[in-house]
């Protein structure tokens, strides 16, 4: 891969590329190489962590430009940037990011731990001078971090994650097998219900014929022996070969 090539000195912009990196516990686990870089890098690195996955993976941006660029003096800061990452937290010349991009979430990338990917410029004007009770540093503006997510999106390393669309998913989800396992529990019990329904056909009109019975004994035996002469009647017609019936 072609280097960018050197710039007059007005001209030059700090030049990053991108690594991605997981700690020596993600890359035991998965077996895969782990390798650090070099304390003494001469590069400038601007480091990210995601915490949403768990697996402490890091994202650097190394500024290559040290010396091209006038008017910029780099100075060490000694701080961890994320205790949580253990030794590859302590780099000797990190940029620090002045938003956290923790709203994103890395791209699963397999061995090796350490990948080098395509360069690309970072204007100086994005970099933010910045001094503190430890020493100088400096911070990406909130246009240098848009540029560096975009970058990072389009080299598929990152995508974004939004918490709010994740939760409005998550309670669609929910709501749609709610209602499939509504439906699902309607449809199994359809049978009971028209078992069911059926009994308590049959128990009405047992409960009816009761009710006329004890109101009027005579009536009620008047009409079923009338019922039961209209039942021979059907039974004999039906043995001479039925009957028509026109509507």
């Amino acid at each position: 891969m072609a280097p960018f090539p050197t710039l007059p000195r007005e001209e030059a912009d700090p030049q990053g590329k991108l690594f991605k990196m997981k700690s020596k516990t993600a890359c035991k686990n998965d077996g895969s190489r782990y390798k650090e870089p070099s304390s003494g890098a001469k590069g400038h690195r601007v480091i990210a962590t995601s915490t949403i996955t768990g697996n402490y993976e890091v994202i650097i941006c190394t500024i290559t430009s040290k010396g091209q660029v006038p008017g910029i003096e780099f100075l060490p800061i000694n701080l961890p940037i994320n205790p949580t990452i253990g030794s590859a937290s302590y780099w000797q010349f990190p940029l620090k990011l002045r938003q956290s991009l923790d709203q994103y979430e890395p791209t699963d990338l397999r061995a090796p731990s350490y990948l080098r990917l395509e360069p690309f410029k970072v204007p100086l004007e994005m970099l933010i001078p910045l001094t503190s009770s430890v020493g100088g540093h400096l911070t990406l503006s909130r246009d240098s971090i848009g540029l560096l997510c975009k970058k990072m999106a389009d080299l598929n390393l990152i995508k974004p994650f939004y918490p709010e669309r994740e939760e409005e998913k998550k309670r669609k989800d929910q709501g749609k097998k709610q209602e499939e396992q509504e439906k699902k529990s309607k449809i199994e019990a359809e049978p009971l219900y028209l078992e069911y329904g059926y009994q308590s056909l049959q128990a009405s009109i047992k409960k009816a014929e009761l009710e006329r019975q004890l109101a009027d004994p005579e009536a009620y035996k008047k009409e079923c022996e009338e019922a039961m002469q209209w039942e021979d009647w059907a039974d004999a017609m039906e043995e001479h070969g039925g009957f028509d019936c026109d509507y």
